[in-house]
This record gives C-alpha cells, structure tokens and sequence, in this order.
C-alpha cells in the first residue's frame, strides 16, 4: 500500500502539477463536477456548484480591492458558505483567519487588530453589542452577512453575502501563488492568556494533503460521506482538502448534538466521521442507550487523547473501525494514528494497554521526546514532545520571540508532555499546568486520574484540576443518575489506584462538562465556574 501511496503522490504532485491547494482544489471540484458535496439540512450543493461560487467569491475579493495576503476573518458556525470561502481565499490568495463562534468580545477584538483584518464574514444572528463592539474597536473595512434562513439584505455598510456573489462572473482568478506565500492564521484556544496566531503557509497545507496520501489505507471503490460537527475553525477544517479531493459528501452539523447526529447519520449514510473525545463519548452513550448503530467504516477521534476505557468500548460497540489520532495546531496532521491494525489481535482480542496511546509517528513525520536539557528522553521516560514534518508552520503571527523559542530547524518544540513505549507507542500525558505530583523524574498527571475514573461504571464524563491553592478536584458527569451514590466513593475509588498526592480531595457531580467548539472539554470555563 505504502509504494502504491509513494506513486499516488508523484502522480498527483509532479505530473498533474498540483503544488498548492488551489491546484487540488480546481482539480478535484473539475474531476467530481456533478457530485453532491454538501449536504446542510435540506440544502445540496454539486462539486461543480461549490466551484462556481468559490470563484465567484474569490473574484468578490479582488473588486472590494483586497489583494494577495490581505486577511480575511471567517466568525461563523459551520455552514456551507465556510468550505466557500475556505476555498475562495485559496483561489485569490487571501489569508483566512478562521475564528470559533464562541470566542469572547475581548479576544475576537484582540484576534481581529493583531491580524489587520479588512474584511469580516459573520452570521446575521450575531448580537447587536458583539457587533458594535467590533465595529468602534477595529478598523475593518468590510463587513459581510451570511444568513442563517434566507437572505436578509445587508444593513448600512453590511454585504449581504448572495448580493456580493451575484456582482461578480465565475472566471478563473488569476492570482500568482507560491508554496511560501500565507494561506491561513490559526489561533490557539487562549488557555494562557491571549489566542495565540499560527502562520500557516500555502505549502503547509498542501504538504499536510500528501501526508494523507502517503498514510492513507482508502481504495477508490470506497464511497465516502463524511460527517462535519466538529468546527471547522478548529481541527475540523484539516479535513476540508482530503475531503474534496476524494469527492466526498460533507454532511454539516452547525452544532454538536448527539441525538441529532445520530439522526443525520442513519438519515444520509454517512459512514466517516471525525470527532472529539468530548463530542464522541456522548455520541457513543447516546446510541448505546438508544440501541442504534450507524454503519461507520472509518471513525477518528482527535483534538486530545481518548480515555482508554471509552476507546475499549467504542470498539466492543462499533467493531474495530475507531482509529485516534494526533496533531497539534503548530503542526498540521497527520502526525501519529492509532488503528485497528495496532490494537487488535488474532481472534479478535483487544491490546488494552496500546488504547492509551495516540499510535505511532506515521510516514514522513519524526517526533522526539525531550528532557530539560533538551536531550533525547530513553524509552518510558516523560519528557517534552517536539515535532519535524513538512506540514510545520512557519513561526507564531506576530510573536518573534516565542517563534525563535518554539521552532528551531524545521522542529516545532512544543508543550505537550508525552513518552515513548518499547514499541515505538506515544502516549500523551498533558501540559505544565496538568501536572499533579511531581518526585524528581516521576509525574503524575490528571489525565492519569482520568483514566481511574473514567473505569468506574457510573461515570461518563471526568476532568480533573488542580487550583492555585494546589488542591485537585473532579468533575465528573454520570451515566444516568443513582440513587444513594455519593461523590466520596469516587474519591476512595481513585485512592486505591494512584499516587496519595493525586487524589482528588473534593469531587463534584455535575449534569454534563462544558466544551468549546473544538469538541474538547472546556477546562478554563470549569476553573472559572469554580474559581480555583
């Protein structure tokens, strides 16, 4: 498969000419022409449409007098109109800033200036005081209106976004690119202070496309339909060139609800999907409880790693068709992927312990665990993870200095703690500030605690935090309530497992834990909710 792959990729870059993702695009939106590509409730869109509308759209940019490397800011749920202008901004060479609907004032004004913003698509439900807000404290020039039921003409200086693409012809742009010029700013969830912008080059996204090519297990007779609820602003938009590429069905969920992505997924046959752990569990408990099995060949958890027990059970409910992967936003995926070909054994048994890793580093990747010495970690020890592929960004926007300390010879040096098994496993451990007990070389992580709870029959959910005041505390959602449990039997639960100095000393039961648009479980909200 690996040389088939090999020749695929010569194939696709050297001989078709496809260097940029403007070349994949055109190619592939051209070869699937009458193929449905998107699927929004009772909307469809063709390949052929969606190019259409895309070159419109990137023509748009160009009349409003925006040129190559202007950036555009993208402030919206995940709709059709977010794969149009995906694909416009490669087209015209504009950078796309891509910002999660749930981004607070301070922040999206902070996102907005550092990046010079000139024009700014948002969903027409978005409060009047967000968008005054915007309007006194940034300078953009353009402000463009996607409805959500209909189309609502623009007000005073608003673009309604069907007006804007009725004033300009479908012609090919004529824009001249290369690998180094900017395509994409991505920003970091803010977890330590300000969001933090990752320049993403042409290349770096194209790179990204053939790394999936090279470690790609798909035939052509497969026929995908794949399943969008994580946002596209985050890392549900790494799945926007292979998806296109393969003339998939997109079926997009504007919002993560477990029994309504159920209901899509039996309804259009969706048999891809690609989710966070935070958005998958409830998913997987929902069609447990439900008795309903969608017919998946292909899931991929991401964002952070999966529990291990829910992973086992994953597999014992959908068959081994689960695979976890890992990447990071500094560097795009595919990094590492944990498939059935790693976990399961002859006559169907599961390798449990190998479900706590992310897998191994795939083809054309290199991953190094560090100390603090920035020497290379022997095999079991927890050290810092530090990344080379083709895919790596070029530098933090706007942040020099933290460019120099994180990127050093085409390595990114990240934060993630993690540690290699003697099979060559990667299992990540967390950050910094998930450190519990600290003895010299031995750690214990809240993941660590996690993982204890997360084996006990009644819980769901489980996140676990430790405060300035130092004291760790869980919250934990359960699986349906019962009666006469008390919280403490959670704690002497986690007591017989692990380190004393790990564990919790208050646990609280709550109905369900927060996320944030990337699917993952919104620790920050939890810390400010109970100011620790």
């Amino acid at each position: 498969m690996y040389l088939k792959n090999v020749l695929g990729k010569f194939y696709l870059k050297y001989l078709k000419g496809l260097f940029l993702p403007r070349d994949l695009i055109k190619y592939a939106l051209k070869k699937h022409h009458g193929r449905i590509s998107i699927i929004y409730g009772k909307k469809k869109i063709t390949c052929g449409r969606l190019y259409e509308r895309a070159k419109k759209l990137a023509n748009a940019f160009s009349g409003l007098g925006l040129q190559k490397g202007d950036r555009i800011a993208v402030f919206l749920r995940n709709c059709p109109e977010y794969f149009e202008i995906r694909a416009a901004s490669y087209l015209s060479g504009a950078v796309l800033v891509p910002v999660v609907w749930d981004t607070g004032s301070g922040d999206l004004v902070f996102i907005l200036n550092d990046c010079g913003i000139k024009l700014l698509f948002y969903h027409e439900d978005l409060p009047e005081e967000k968008r005054a807000n915007i309007r006194k404290k940034t300078k953009i020039k353009y402000f463009v209106k996607v409805p959500k039921t209909g189309n609502p003409p623009g007000r005073g200086n608003d673009i309604a976004y069907e007006e804007l693409l009725l004033k300009y012809a479908a012609s090919e742009p004529q824009i001249e690119l290369t690998g180094d010029d900017p395509a994409s700013i991505n920003f970091s969830s803010g977890t330590t202070g300000r969001p933090k912008g990752i320049k993403l080059l042409q290349k770096s996204w194209v790179n990204s496309f053939y790394n999936y090519v090279l470690n790609s297990t798909k035939t052509r007779r497969e026929e995908f339909c794949v399943f969008h609820s994580l946002s596209l602003a985050t890392a549900g938009g790494t799945a926007f060139l292979p998806a296109l590429f393969l003339g998939a069905k997109n079926v997009i969920a504007d919002k993560f609800d477990a029994k309504e992505s159920v209901s899509l997924i039996m309804k259009n046959r969706v048999n891809n999907i690609f989710m966070s752990p935070g958005y998958f569990m409830p998913f997987l408990e929902y069609c447990k409880t439900a008795n309903i099995k969608p017919a998946l060949s292909n899931i991929i958890i991401g964002t952070e790693p999966m529990p291990g027990e829910k992973f086992k059970e994953a597999i014992e409910f959908f068959g081994p068709v689960v695979q976890e992967g890992y990447g990071m936003a500094e560097v795009l995926p595919p990094l590492c992927l944990l498939s059935p070909k790693d976990y399961m054994l002859p006559g169907g048994k599961v390798r449990e312990g190998v479900l706590l890793s992310v897998g191994r580093p795939l083809k054309g990747v290199r991953i190094k665990i560090l100390n603090e010495k920035i020497e290379k970690c022997p095999v079991g020890k927890i050290g810092k993870i530090a990344v080379k592929s083709s895919s790596v960004s070029c530098g933090y926007w706007n942040n020099p200095d933290l460019t120099r300390a994180h990127y050093k010879k085409g390595w990114f040096y990240s934060d993630d703690y993690g540690y290699f098994d003697s099979e060559g496993y990667l299992y990540i451990m967390g950050r910094e500030k998930d450190i519990l007990s600290r003895r010299g070389e031995k750690f214990v992580f809240a993941r660590e605690v996690e993982e204890i709870l997360h084996t006990h029959p009644y819980v769901s959910e489980a996140c676990v935090l430790s405060g300035n005041d130092k004291k760790i505390r869980a919250f934990v959602s359960l699986k349906k309530e019962f009666p006469g449990f008390k919280p403490e039997e959670l704690i002497k639960f986690c007591g017989d497992k692990t380190d004393k100095n790990a564990v919790p000393e208050t646990v609280y039961i709550v109905p369900e834990l927060p996320k944030n648009e990337s699917g993952k479980i919104d620790r920050k909200k939890i810390r400010k909710s109970a100011i620790i």
